[in-house]
């Protein structure tokens, strides 16, 4: 299942020269001075399906504006990747306390 998908801060040849390596060493491998990781968390999107399979949700995608995916608003929103349903405590209501 697929949870998740990023912008990656390095090539496939570079990472294969990075595997096992602290970053710490990145920059006396590479030869210049690199991100501290692959993919930073600013960069990386929760995938989130109401249908039970995120992966499957997200294969869908790419290049579509139907808003699931990686192309969802939720890539780059500070908006919770699940839905999230808050009851009123006892005594109140949406309105809040009575």
């Amino acid at each position: 299942m697929e949870l998740a998908r990023g912008l990656v801060n390095f090539s496939a040849e570079e990472l294969q020269r990075l595997k096992g390596k602290s970053t710490q060493e990145f920059a006396q491998e590479l030869g210049y001075n690199a991100q501290a990781e692959v993919v930073h968390r600013e960069n990386l999107a929760l995938l989130a399906g109401t249908d039970g399979g995120a992966g499957e949700r997200a294969e869908e995608d790419d290049g579509d504006d139907d808003g699931v995916g990686i192309d969802s608003p939720l890539a780059r929103s500070t908006t919770p990747a699940l839905p999230l349903a808050v009851e009123p405590r006892s005594g109140e209501d949406a309105r809040g306390p009575q």
